[in-house]
């Protein structure tokens, strides 16, 4: 219920669109104002049953308004997105025309982090696994119900937490003594974590509130720490999020051997969690005029004091570090400088971040114990060149330039550069020299660059052979052959229904002329083309009234 008094202020308002009676954003759905209602197929995702109300209180209720309830992150904002009728049922289909329309609104830049899913049931769907595959690729996370028939979802699976997706956090109930509750399934290697889900109180349509029970209940209290997770580190990615989660839980005897973390949904503990410095390491490098620019991110965005966060380094390898705190650049990201060193140094460093609240994090995680360490090497020269000419981008880059001796480089160059007019280059190999071996036939050399070497791409024209046909879509396909070879065409189907009707196939064109001559029987594929410019390779077809015998 979008409108219910404890949750309005956290509904979202596509502000791309007007009720109007028009596509606005040109999404695909009109006015689609505050989501979408793939069961009626109209604007108004209103919920009459109560469960979807009941969820979204316990993710994003709003909180210091003197009313009801609150969520677990008061400062979210809820697309309601209803796919089950008035009486909860529904279909894979629209589950999944949902989950594409999320997607849909991710791409446009709406930032959508996560969907709660508390509802389950049917058989295994290659759509909708689709579907939720497809959000994964978007960074969204998926937080599924584990079900309510005190089933072992290892065994029998229940559908769509059991689904194989990198981006599903499947959840069982708890009950208020912190024991899996009476009717959650359950999962050693199905169900990640417990999470309260026994007479909770929520939200309901109306402006009302009343208790349900659930792993229904539980998964939006995931939903709700998930997007605290992120308003404390808006940067995260999908992974560090889920990872925080389920390795911030609290043991419990309960859910051991049960569950994939064998424990419940804790919030602090996850942020504690999620707190981290994500560093690159220093990689060798012969300069030895220039400092060394040490670069990090810390997560969440929580410190208030930049000196809490200190690059250590030394020359030799000790127990003794030299401090020297890294300066903001931006929200979550700092950095700072070690000295230019001499050939022959190799400097040891590590990290360390503290906030005012307690929350500690080192990189790498068991510094000082382990540091990280890079070397300060002689230069070898690699020189990247294209023959006959530098075509398309390439890694390296083609040039000439000094690199660290001993780098290893997994040089690549596409497969083709973009077609135009019908022509392209196709990388057809190498042949290299120094570091580099002498010749291959593929379009990636790996090497250890350890003296002066040389790396040239080959490259030959591709022209395209297009195949067209007089019946639409029979044939519409492109082919490339090397310049000067002799090409063949595809082969066509010998007949083609169409309207009720079938059409026969009676030869080939090539560039509007028979191929081989009227004078001689049609042959399928062509073959002897030569490809010296584009083709276009046309099949012909005839309706059966016009060649009766199929001949």
């Amino acid at each position: 219920d979008y409108t219910h008094p404890d949750l309005a202020g956290n509904i979202w308002t596509n502000v791309n669109e007007s009720a109007n009676g028009l596509d606005d954003d040109q999404n695909g759905f009109i006015d689609d104002v505050r989501g979408w209602n793939f069961a009626a197929d109209n604007n108004t995702p209103m919920d009459v049953h109560s469960h979807g109300t009941h969820c979204a209180g316990t993710i994003g209720g709003i909180g210091n308004n003197g009313l009801g309830v609150v969520g677990v992150n008061w400062n979210c904002r809820i697309i309601p997105l209803k796919f089950l009728d008035d009486s909860g049922s529904g279909t894979d289909s629209d589950a999944a025309d949902a989950l594409h329309y999320v997607a849909i609104l991710r791409r446009q830049g709406i930032n959508i982090r996560l969907t709660s899913n508390s509802w389950g049931g049917g058989d295994f769907s290659t759509t909708l696994l689709s579907a939720i595959q497809e959000n994964a690729s978007l960074g969204i996370l998926f937080i599924a119900a584990a079900g309510n028939s005190t089933a072992n979802n290892d065994v029998g699976g229940f559908y769509p937490a059991n689904y194989s997706a990198s981006n599903i956090i499947a959840v069982a109930a708890t009950d208020v003594n912190d024991g899996l509750a009476g009717f959650s399934n359950y999962g050693l290697t199905t169900v990640d974590l417990g999470a309260p889900g026994d007479t909770i109180n929520s939200t309901a349509p109306g402006g009302l509130y009343g208790y349900k029970s659930g792993t229904s209940m539980a998964t939006p209290h995931v939903a709700g720490v998930a997007t605290l997770l992120w308003n404390s580190w808006p940067s995260a990615r999908a992974s560090d999020i889920q990872d925080a989660i389920l390795r911030g839980t609290d043991p419990l005897p309960s859910l051991i051997r049960k569950t994939v973390t064998g424990g419940r949904l804790n919030a602090f503990k996850s942020l504690n969690t999620l707190f981290r410095i994500i560093h690159e390491p220093l990689s060798n490098t012969f300069r030895t005029g220039t400092d060394y620019p040490v670069t990090a991110e810390i997560g969440p965005s929580c410190l208030t004091d930049t000196n809490q966060f200190t690059l250590f380094w030394n020359t030799d390898g000790s127990t003794n570090f030299a401090g020297i705190p890294l300066l903001s650049v931006s929200n979550t990201s700092y950095t700072a400088t070690i000295p230019a060193q001499p050939e022959g140094s190799r400097i040891h460093y590590w990290l360390s971040a503290r906030t005012t609240n307690g929350l500690a994090a080192t990189a790498p995680t068991n510094a000082p114990d382990a540091t990280y360490a890079f070397s300060i090497v002689p230069s070898t020269i690699l020189s990247v060149t294209g023959l006959p000419a530098a075509i398309a981008t390439v890694t390296p880059a083609y040039g000439t330039a000094p690199y660290p001796s001993g780098q290893v480089f997994q040089a690549a160059a596409p497969a083709s550069s973009t077609p135009m007019d019908g022509l392209r280059w196709a990388c057809t190999g190498w042949v290299g020299s120094g570091s580099v071996p002498l010749s291959g036939t593929s379009n990636a050399c790996t090497f250890t660059l350890t003296n002066n070497s040389t790396l040239t791409w080959l490259w030959r024209h591709e022209i395209a052979l297009t195949h067209t046909s007089t019946v639409n879509q029979a044939l519409n396909q492109t082919l490339w052959w090397l310049e000067g070879s002799t090409a063949t065409t595809l082969v066509a189907a010998m007949t083609v229904p169409l309207s009720g009707t079938n059409f026969y196939f009676t030869g080939w064109e090539l560039d509007g002329l028979r191929q081989p001559a009227p004078t001689l029987p049609a042959i399928n594929p062509a073959t002897n083309i030569a490809m010296t410019a584009p083709r276009l390779a046309n099949a012909r077809y005839l309706p059966e009234n016009q060649d009766d015998n199929a001949d």
